[in-house]
């Protein structure tokens, strides 16, 4: 796509002590236990399949991607982070870390070595498979997260996995099982919707007759599915599919979400598409642009997706949150 870049608590150590009570003390030699020492490094499986040896409780960690970036400061590990990519903006105080590019793929090595990370959190299918190989052949600790059919579940897994890999395995657990809450809770209210409108996400409309948009293997889908929507290209094959504008007229959506809102995509814009006055969506003034805001929500895989559910839920089932 030309203007979207697509777009994480379990090692316990237990000592078990046992006591016999109500007896006489018996003079016989005692062993002294030497204490459980404390792993110096953790083997994890990345979500590309690679074994990746980590040093146990890394200090300079570098973020390849924006989601990736939010997981480490949801992590509390910001003081951690030496370096982003180009595009991580959130939270605010990322914008004063170095930058070590990403814009095509492409990134600064000199300036990532200098850096001397201790691990390197990259995007399995967003981070070219050659800047992993030169990362690895400078000698350099990469892991890779997210998936490309990416969903719900999956993001959860990955915020556990990064936890796993940075020693902080019970915040990433109380993410989990947050965002988890809120979204049972989201259920609940739209298990209440009368309806279930037909809905057209709109990713990039740079040719408005051949925009791209979502399908089933993409968590946006999960997101409209959860929302109380029907994603009407759900089942069209692959995740971000490019579909005609005779295929969008003949599903006529009744609620049209314009994540590329933020690039100037306006209701007014697409009123003005050949035949699309016509859609249900058009018709009772049911066409949503994102913010900013809510665009990185939705499209960066990360711990503040559920945050972007709400969003979405009230602009499908806007009854239910009045």
């Amino acid at each position: 796509m030309t203007k979207h870049n697509f777009f994480i608590a379990r090692l316990v150590a237990m000592i078990g002590f046992i006591f016999v009570a109500g007896c006489a003390p018996i003079a016989t030699p005692t062993a002294t236990i030497a204490p459980t020492a404390t792993p110096t490094s953790v083997t994890l499986t990345d979500t590309s399949g690679r074994q990746v040896t980590i040093n146990a409780n890394p200090q300079r960690i570098i973020s390849l991607s924006p989601s990736n970036t939010e997981m480490l400061f949801a992590l509390d590990l910001g003081s951690r982070v030496v370096a982003v990519d180009q595009f991580s903006d959130y939270p605010a105080s990322v914008k004063s870390l170095p930058n070590i590019g990403g814009s095509r793929g492409k990134f600064d090595f000199e300036k990532i070595v200098e850096l001397k990370p201790d691990l390197i959190l990259a995007v399995q299918h967003n981070t070219p498979p050659e800047a992993i190989k030169k990362l690895e052949e400078l000698k350099l600790t990469v892991m890779t997260i997210s998936v490309t059919n990416t969903t719900f579940e999956t993001i959860a897994a990955d915020i556990l996995l990064v936890g796993k890999a940075t020693g902080q395995n019970a915040q990433a657990q109380r993410i989990t099982d947050a965002m988890k809450q809120k979204a049972d809770a989201l259920k609940i209210k739209i298990a209440n919707a009368q309806t279930k409108p037909r809905v057209f996400w709109e990713v990039d409309a740079s040719d408005a007759t051949k925009p791209y948009t979502v399908a089933k293997g993409s968590f946006v889908n999960d997101l409209i599915t959860l929302a109380g929507g029907v994603n009407v290209f759900e089942n069209i094959g692959k995740p971000y599919p490019q579909v005609s504008a005779e295929q969008i007229l003949a599903a006529d959506p009744q609620v049209i979400i314009l994540a590329d809102g933020p690039f100037g995509v306006t209701p007014e814009s697409v009123l003005k598409r050949a035949g699309w006055q016509n859609l249900s969506a058009l018709k009772n003034n049911r066409v949503y642009p994102l913010d900013v805001n809510t665009g990185n929500m939705v499209s960066r895989p990360g711990p503040r997706v559920v945050d972007g559910l709400e969003a979405i839920a009230k602009m499908i089932q806007p009854e239910l949150f009045k």
